[in-house]
């Protein structure tokens, strides 16, 4: 199990699962879980639900802990992941891209915006870089009207 806290010690994230690879079909068993080409599923616990603890289930997603990634690296989808949780257990297909409660499907503004926001981050690179290092890592990415800009068959990124 892995915790991820915040600010508030009574506010924390914990990795309970982490299933990669569900793609076979048993027999006798139709689920949309099974059935899909789905890359992993993650479940989590978060300790700072209104009511006591509420889970987080996200389906679809090649992130080994796509919470922990938010925290360190995006901190608004991590307080919006916080302010959903706080109201309830949520289930996340990032794939579909629909959301459900205990209760059924959840439309609502703030859970769309983070079903959006957690399938972009889910299909980031996944690689880190070391910026202790002294080496000086960027990628510009220029627009214009220039030959290379205009051409179709031109690189627009050099090494």
């Amino acid at each position: 199990m892995h915790t991820i806290g915040s600010k508030s010690s009574k506010e924390y994230f914990s990795l309970l699962e982490s299933f990669k690879k569900i793609n076979k079909k048993r027999p006798g068993v139709d689920t949309s879980l099974e059935t899909s080409q789905r890359s992993s599923v993650l479940v989590y616990e978060y300790s700072g639900g209104t009511y006591g603890t509420n889970h987080l289930v996200i389906l679809g997603t090649d992130s080994e802990d796509i919470v922990a990634y938010c925290a360190l690296y995006s901190p608004e989808i991590y307080d919006m992941l916080k302010t959903c949780l706080r109201q309830g257990s949520l289930l996340l297909d990032v794939e579909k891209l629909k959301a459900w409660r205990p209760e059924g499907r959840d439309t609502g503004m703030n859970v769309e915006a983070l079903l959006e926001a957690v399938s972009t981050v889910s299909i980031f690179p996944k690689k880190t870089i070391d910026c202790s290092e002294a080496e000086t890592v960027s990628i510009v990415l220029c627009g214009g009207k220039g030959t290379r800009m205009q051409s179709k068959d031109m690189h627009k990124v050099s090494r």
